[in-house]
């Protein structure tokens, strides 16, 4: 019995097929031109995700540059704070002592 005959399980004989000339070329270049465009498209997919990613690139250089901004607005704004407070506490000694002042004049 040969091993590929129709009794063997799970199988099935396929042959003396007649194809016309050249059919081979035909489905040779036909799939040449699936994996031509198969390429195309994998180019025009890695050149959109080149451009994505450079995209974020620039939108994570600009959100470092804003967070440095932001960190030397607040650093500023702490030393304007501190400056004030300085100026209250003068300005309150000063109104102090003036008041001392008034009440050691009224008093003598």
């Amino acid at each position: 019995m040969d091993s590929l005959s129709p009794d063997r399980t799970g199988w099935q004989r396929l042959a003396d097929v007649q194809v016309p000339h050249g059919i081979l070329w035909v489905l040779v270049i036909g799939s040449l031109i699936g994996k031509r465009r198969t390429d195309r498209a994998l180019a025009d997919f890695a050149k959109t995700t080149g451009e994505f990613g450079t995209f974020m690139g620039g939108r994570m250089r600009q959100g470092d540059a804003q967070t440095k901004q932001l960190l030397d607005l607040q650093a500023s704004i702490e030393r304007l704070t501190r400056w004030l407070v300085r100026l209250t506490i003068a300005l309150g000694v000063i109104g102090v002592a003036g008041i001392a002042a008034t009440v050691v004049a009224a008093l003598a």
